[in-house]
């Protein structure tokens, strides 16, 4: 009787190794993907804050009236000009 009690033991153990090991392969590929996400997603919303964060402090400093306004015109036009240039990759195109 304790021969069989045991072997089940032995083969419950056995089993859950087996399947903790085999359960850790299977979600190998998503915590790789989901890191890969992450990392996507961080570069993204640093290429998009940097010139919104140019654009809204040269928005301010003409609020503010201390510089020339054909200079911080053309400087936001020449920043916006380059990002859109930048994120035509993420925006759709003509037609």
């Amino acid at each position: 009787m304790w021969l069989v009690t045991g072997g089940c033991a032995v083969l419950v153990l056995l089993s859950a190794a087996v399947g903790h090991v085999l359960s850790g392969r299977a979600v190998r590929p998503a915590l790789l993907a989901l890191d890969r996400q992450e990392a996507f997603l961080a570069d993204a919303a640093h290429d998009l804050r940097t010139p919104a964060a140019s654009l809204r402090t040269l928005a301010e400093t003409a609020l503010r009236g201390e510089t020339d306004s054909a200079d911080v015109h053309r400087r936001t036009l020449r920043l916006a000009e380059g990002w859109a240039g930048s994120s035509t990759g993420c925006s759709p195109g003509p037609g």
